[in-house]
């Protein structure tokens, strides 16, 4: 006997649905397959909007959406790729078309917002292992950024 989803769970997969939100996405949050949100929505009469059946133009419009999207929400090339199911070439070059720096995949990028408040814990004298706790990042990415601050000549952060 196959699985049965209870009707709250169909029923959240498909409002995300008609809110515009990829398959991959809210097969994610209900924890199913993608293959399953489209039967669902297919069942239930909803147009589809997977991107197999975009064209190439249409594609990469979707693709750069998400990328902006994504950009907003600060998240990585690995949660995007896990997410949305978009490979890490694709990401790199939608991210050139929109003249948008490169993106790690393991590590958000570290804001100016961030960079000030490195700074001025570094100036509490704090030391980059609990910066870098506090920030979220490696202890590294504290030390570089300190360095580069240190050598514009933008602070008198303490070499940590």
């Amino acid at each position: 006997m196959p699985f049965r989803y209870d009707k709250a769970t169909r029923e959240k997969a498909l409002k995300m649905w008609v809110e515009g939100r990829p398959p991959r996405e809210i097969a994610g949050e209900v924890n199913t397959s993608d293959e399953t949100i489209v039967r669902w929505a297919k069942k239930e009469g909803l147009e589809t909007h997977n991107s197999s059946y975009c064209s190439q133009k249409s594609y990469q419009d979707y693709v750069d959406l998400i990328i902006k999207e994504a950009e907003k929400r600060k998240m990585t090339g690995e949660e995007i790729q896990r997410v949305y199911g978009i490979n890490a070439r694709t990401i790199r070059r939608s991210r050139v078309r929109l003249g948008l720096p490169a993106l790690s995949t393991r590590y958000p990028r570290i804001t100016e917002d961030e960079v000030k408040e490195i700074i001025e814990l570094s100036k509490a004298g704090k030391d980059a292992h609990h910066i870098a706790q506090y920030i979220g990042v490696t202890p590294r990415s504290v030390h570089k950024k300190l360095k580069d601050h240190r050598d514009k000549g933008e602070t008198n952060a303490k070499k940590v």
